[in-house]
């Protein structure tokens, strides 16, 4: 049975529990749950506000459903002395549509959003941009070859092109894609 006690005790713990899984991880360096700093790329804060918004909207709409489930189970719930089954309600015309048409406004706003998102994203250069270095990214097995493909671009001196594998390599001999702060890059893969 449960007694005065037992539930203060059963509330303070589950508390706990929340406070320590909210507060753990947080630090002013990161930004929220997603990687990277903001504005790496000039598609990184477009892709990260709509990650964090519909993130947002499905939470609210996950709490305000999981609300109304506990809601129902527990005022609907068959009480001492009842029997058979409660009485069938049929063809709510309001709360149907309202099943139909909140699922639709959804996917359809998240699908444009997306859509606008992905656009930005593939959106070629101006191919008489100058400010554009193309990059052919060439994939072999275990590993991948970058080759500058206009002048003036080039991989550091002293980088090696060829790296040793096995269990002792160095992770600093790996080949690395070198990009230019403030040009737009185009990789051919």
């Amino acid at each position: 049975m449960l007694t005065r006690q037992r539930i203060k005790t059963a509330v303070s713990a589950a508390a706990t529990v929340v406070l320590v899984g909210v507060l753990s991880g947080c630090t002013n360096v990161q930004s929220g749950f997603l990687p990277g700093d903001d504005g790496l790329t000039s598609q990184t804060d477009g892709i990260r506000t709509m990650w964090t918004t519909a993130w947002a909207v499905l939470l609210v709409i996950g709490v305000l459903v999981w609300g109304l489930i506990i809601w129902s189970v527990i005022a609907y719930r068959r009480r001492k002395g009842e029997t058979g089954l409660p009485p069938q309600m049929r063809y709510n015309m309001p709360i149907e549509a309202l099943y139909t048409l909140v699922p639709l406004i959804l996917i359809i706003g998240f699908g444009a959003y997306t859509i606008n998102e992905t656009y930005a994203l593939e959106a070629r250069a101006d191919e008489t941009d100058t400010s554009v270095v193309h990059v052919e990214a060439i994939g072999q097995q275990w590993t991948w070859t970058f080759n500058y493909t206009d002048a003036d671009v080039h991989e550091p001196d002293g980088m090696p092109a060829q790296y040793v594998s096995g269990d002792d390599y160095d992770r600093s001999e790996l080949p690395t894609l070198w990009l230019p702060v403030g040009q737009t890059v185009e990789i051919a893969l």
